[in-house]
């Protein structure tokens, strides 16, 4: 009996549904103009107020104040993304990682990277001056709970907040993966018939969920409780996102640029540019506690 030891393609990299790119505004931009950091307008800070026919303002006629100070637009901090690929001696007798799978993996990661830069704000909070607009950031997102919730209570309380941003605008739920699948019935999964990175879910009151592979689930930097575990987990709340890529370009463009002789492995690498943010005009987060 003859047994087949050939290589055969590997199944095609799928983005995970429901995650952010199923949410944000996505924007492939191969300018360099923006790669120092950028500020991104908002024009959900106002105030918002009623006022008589006669345009006298009664009591209690203020619905929204903007903070004194606050910005009509916000900073962003782009980061890169990078894929490495490693191919043994052998491999580079038989394919060249460039074919394709190279730009592939990186585009199917490229989701999952950018989740944990926006909750994270790892290269952020690594750059000179500090960063801003991550989710955990220090002092930015308001906490609604004093310890740990039910999933259910804690979105109860993101949704209610979402409400009292200045313009009532339509809010995004962030949360993980173990979070979101304890809200059970409370979640609607909006599938897509011909690409699974299209789908999305959404809350019953249709607020759009980002159910990130990316996300960890801290609370906000130096809070109570922040770190999370199978049991602690934070939710967030904020406004409408933007996700801004630039090009995939790859570092060693033939085999032998990457080759180490001492392990008889090639390492491949791949780029790209992107930034993550969010409309901070809502901006809050809950502690939950999974049974």
């Amino acid at each position: 009996m003859v047994t087949y030891s050939g290589v055969i393609p590997a199944p095609t990299l799928q983005v995970a549904p429901c995650g952010l790119l199923s949410v944000a505004s996505v924007t492939y931009n191969s300018s360099h103009e923006w790669l120092r950091g950028f500020h991104q307008e908002t024009n959900a800070a106002v105030n918002l107020n009623l006022l008589t026919i006669d345009n006298s303002e009664p009591s209690n006629s203020a619905m929204s104040t903007v903070a004194d100070g606050t910005k009509s637009f916000y900073s962003v901090t782009p980061f890169i993304i990078e894929v490495e690929a490693m191919s043994t001696g052998f491999d580079l007798q038989a394919s060249n990682p460039l074919d394709g799978s190279l730009f592939d993996q990186i585009s199917a990661a490229s989701q999952k990277a950018a989740e944990r830069e926006l909750w994270e704000g790892i290269a952020a909070r690594d750059v000179t001056p500090v960063g801003t607009g991550y989710l955990r950031e220090e002092d930015g997102a308001d906490i609604l709970t004093s310890s740990g919730e039910t999933a259910a209570r804690a979105l109860a309380l993101l949704e209610q907040n979402i409400s009292t941003s200045p313009t009532g605008a339509r809010g995004v739920i962030h949360a993980t993966r173990d979070v979101v699948s304890a809200l059970g019935d409370r979640v609607k999964y909006i599938s897509s018939p011909t690409d699974s990175a299209e789908a999305y879910a959404m809350t019953r009151l249709g607020t759009l969920i980002v159910v990130g592979s990316g996300y960890t689930g801290n609370g906000p930097i130096n809070a109570a409780g922040a770190a999370s575990s199978a049991t602690n987990k934070w939710m967030y709340a904020t406004g409408f996102v933007d996700v801004v890529f630039g090009e995939i370009e790859v570092t060693n463009r033939d085999n032998t640029d990457g080759f180490d002789p001492t392990i008889n492995d090639s390492v491949m690498q791949a780029m790209r540019p992107a930034a993550a943010s969010f409309d901070p005009s809502i901006w809050s987060t809950a502690q939950v506690t999974l049974g």
